[in-house]
């Protein structure tokens, strides 16, 4: 790997941290007043936008992930279709040699079926809908590796913050969930031409044929990442937007739950009793209204 080429991330120390609300001063211990952490963040974010300016060590990329497989588990009767895609800005550590997600949005669909059986003689199909949009941002010390030259690894699908981000809807109840992994676990990395194209170029490109079994569950179709190299400045820019689309979709997300809530409980803070399958399907639309919603919101923001 080429330092000229990959230049990455690193952990930053803020030093000279107050603690105990204790300071010397002329020699002398004043107490001030215990400040919470997060008083602090706004300095240590600072001072990470301050380091990731060294060129000699970081170099930025924007990066796009796609899955997409045939996926059944028999034991459970599911058998559909994963669309899974993530577009994210990612970082290089030249001294760790790891490609850390900064952040990411990612765009998920399932669609297929769960077969189920009535006294063991007739067959039914009922239609199984899957889909979420998730955007997030990492603090330093919790961003996701996407590529670990060290090791020689690319991971498939690294752990999200938000772990129910998926609608699942099973004929008429709609649920949240995650998503399905499509390509599961990790890839070793494979500098043969023709293969993994790592260095040499200003880009990365990984394409592999997944064809395997996790927990019971069968995937058989294609995973592919490419990344390609972008200006410090235009990696700034790039995650300031997506804070922006994150507090969003947070907001909208939160507004969503309050309404849910509003709706199961009445004005004594006692649950309706009355008709509830009717109000549980009613409840249900609106849900997939919101969500429909909030997807129509945030792709209105992304064009302006």
């Amino acid at each position: 790997m080429k330092k000229e080429i990959w230049i990455g991330l690193g952990v930053v120390a803020c030093a000279g941290a107050i603690a105990g609300g204790v300071i010397l001063k002329n020699n002398e211990f004043d107490f001030i007043e215990d400040r919470p952490a997060e008083d602090y963040s706004d300095k240590i974010e600072a001072l990470w936008k301050e380091e990731l300016k060294d060129k000699n060590r970081y170099t930025f990329c924007l990066g796009e992930m796609k899955i997409n497989t045939n996926h059944k588990h028999p034991a459970l009767g599911f058998y559909g279709q994963v669309d899974y895609s993530s577009k994210e800005l990612a970082v290089f550590d030249g001294e760790s040699e790891k490609l850390y997600i900064m952040s990411r949005q990612s765009d998920y669909n399932y669609d297929g079926v769960l077969k189920q059986t009535l006294g063991g003689m007739v067959g039914i199909d009922v239609p199984v809908k899957e889909h979420g949009k998730l955007v997030e941002t990492y603090q330093k010390n919790m961003m996701p590796i996407r590529i670990d030259y060290s090791n020689k690894f690319i991971a498939t699908d690294p752990e999200t913050e938000n772990k129910q981000w998926v609608t699942v809807t099973i004929g008429e109840d709609v649920s949240s969930g995650l998503a399905h992994h499509g390509c599961a676990g990790i890839y070793s990395l494979n500098n043969t031409a023709n293969v993994d194209l790592l260095v040499g170029g200003q880009h990365v490109i990984v394409d592999r044929q997944c064809n395997e079994s996790v927990m019971g569950a069968n995937y058989d179709g294609s995973f592919e990442y490419n990344c390609n190299v972008i200006e410090h400045k235009q990696a700034m820019e790039i995650i300031e937007g997506y804070k922006i689309e994150e507090e969003l979709q947070n907001t909208k997300s939160k507004e969503v739950f309050d309404n849910n809530e509003e709706a199961e409980v009445d004005t004594a803070g006692e649950r309706r009793t009355e008709d509830s399958d009717n109000y549980n399907s009613n409840n249900s639309e609106d849900v997939k209204k919101e969500i429909e919603q909030m997807k129509l919101e945030m792709k209105a923001d992304q064009t302006n």
